[in-house]
């Protein structure tokens, strides 16, 4: 169920989310859950509306919990070392965000680094050929800084298969639970299902599984624009963030990319 911020969020998605009555192979690493949505439902509608009453039926946990079940099959069968959870239009990557306990978490990562501070040497009082030597390890220190933290981010969405062992408190970030309650907490999940119900023409939403890996390194993500299956343009998807290799490897990052087209 999630943390209490998060339960009216996850009621609001669960009045949205039908029953889940079938599976699909895409490709053999992912795995679709293809679920129809309650076109219309004043049901629903009026679920969405409620304020400060129970925000969520035991029919709409019933039917998140039978997608929970089913996440963890596919985990248990195909992804016994993790998969990433998302819907076909955008993922949950707000979840770990939204909640103390998620940022507890990946401030804690971030710290565990032992990094040192920023340099204070620098000052409005130096002359800027003195402070440029600084400055340089300053920003150097600040883009290792962002690259940990966006690492600890993405790898706080791994979702982990099920495990049985006595003593261990971690089931709860385990498990198809734990995807339910990052799609329910998350608000890009929330808006795009809401454009969903609202606008029928947008056609179904699909849940993807696919295979975690470790060995991916968020840095290295983009954007890639295709019109008529020809590639036109190619951004970095964490554009505040300035990574020199990136840069460097301008052209022949555009040209692996321009090869899967």
């Amino acid at each position: 169920e999630g943390e209490e911020g998060g339960r009216g969020v996850m009621g609001t998605v669960g009045g949205l989310i039908g029953d889940v009555f079938n599976f699909f192979d895409s490709t053999p690493r992912e795995e679709r859950i293809t679920k129809q949505f309650l076109q219309g439902s004043q049901a629903a509608k009026r679920e969405m509306e409620t304020k400060g009453g129970k925000f969520y039926s035991e029919g709409m946990m019933e039917t998140l919990a039978r997608l929970a079940e089913k996440i963890d099959n596919v985990l248990d069968e195909k992804y016994p070392n993790g998969a990433f959870v998302r819907l076909n239009l955008r993922s949950p990557k707000d979840s770990c965000v939204n909640t103390q306990a998620m940022m507890s978490s990946l401030i804690s990562q971030v710290a565990s680094s032992s990094l040192p501070a920023p340099s204070s040497s620098s000052s409005s009082s130096s002359p800027p050929s003195s402070s440029s030597s600084s400055e340089k390890e300053d920003l150097a220190l600040a883009i290792e800084n962002t690259i940990i933290y966006l690492t600890a981010l993405c790898s706080s969405l791994k979702i982990k298969a099920r495990e049985t062992k006595e003593g261990d408190k971690s089931g709860e970030e385990e498990g198809g639970r734990f995807a339910v309650w990052l799609l329910g907490s998350s608000l890009r999940v929330y808006q795009d299902l809401t454009r969903v119900r609202l606008h029928e023409q947008m056609g179904r939403v699909q849940l993807i599984l696919r295979e975690w890996s470790d060995d991916l390194n968020t840095i290295w993500e983009f954007r890639s624009f295709v019109y008529n299956n020809q590639m036109t343009a190619i951004s970095q998807y964490h554009s505040g963030t300035y990574v020199p290799e990136i840069l460097d490897k301008k052209t022949r990052n555009s040209r692996l990319h321009e090869g899967g087209f």
